[in-house]
């Protein structure tokens, strides 16, 4: 017979799994928040968390024009 460990995080959205990132889910941060259910999916150090991190950043940038020097 195999012995099944389960986790149960509770009713609170914030509690999240320890593999997550830490602080709980950002509200009002689109960029963030996609950053962090990855974590909680793939785990806080797996490439798709990277890879989340990495689109963000992006996407920050092209909203973020520089302002031209003269």
């Amino acid at each position: 017979m195999t012995n099944i460990a389960v986790q149960s995080y509770g009713s609170d959205p914030n509690q999240a799994p320890s593999h997550a990132l830490p602080g709980g889910r950002p509200e009002g941060l689109p960029l963030s928040a996609s950053i962090y259910d990855a974590s909680v999916t793939y785990g806080k150090d797996s490439q798709a968390v990277v890879v989340a991190l990495y689109e963000a950043v992006k996407d920050l940038e092209r909203l973020v024009q520089p302002v031209p020097t003269d």
